[in-house]
């Protein structure tokens, strides 16, 4: 309402992306396709699949894939999970449907999630050797809990 009252008039256009806006003497020309809302609302969805949290919209903006355009990495990754909230989409029939097969698919493999859990889990030296020493521990307390059993029940002659 705003911009209405501001003087600026809306003129559909018929462009072939929906991504084709444009503003010039007060007038905001901007595509009204039908059925391009479904390919909006699957490109939301997928993007708040993709940033879940700070820590997603870290790495994307890292590997130069976004910016910091929206505020903070807490802000941007609070307003996708937003968008994507009470969105009714068909995964199965979208034009991103094979990418989210895919990369599920791709997710599932057993040597992704190894290597998930050595990102989460050993990221550090420090973790991995503490790792180690509890379980050489480990090892230790059940031999010798073995042991201890072992000369209970057969003492020596």
């Amino acid at each position: 309402m705003k911009l209405h009252w501001a003087g600026i008039k809306f003129k559909p256009t018929h462009c072939e992306s929906f991504m084709d806006i444009k503003f010039s003497n007060g007038v905001l020309e901007f595509p009204c396709h039908r059925g391009s809302s479904k390919h909006v609302t699957a490109y939301a969805t997928f993007m708040a699949w993709l940033l879940n949290t700070p820590a997603d919209v870290r790495l994307l903006c890292d590997c130069k894939f976004t910016g910091r355009y929206f505020g903070t990495d807490e802000q941007i990754a609070h307003f996708f999970s937003n968008i994507g909230k009470d969105v009714v989409l068909d995964i199965c029939r979208n034009y991103l449907s094979q990418v989210f097969q895919d990369v599920n698919a791709y997710s599932e493999d057993c040597h992704v999630r190894w290597a998930g859990y050595k990102n989460t889990n050993f990221s550090t030296q420090w973790s991995l050797i503490s790792a180690v020493a509890t379980f050489v521990l480990l090892v230790l307390v059940t031999v010798q809990s073995f042991f201890a059993v072992y000369a209970y029940y057969r003492p020596p002659s």
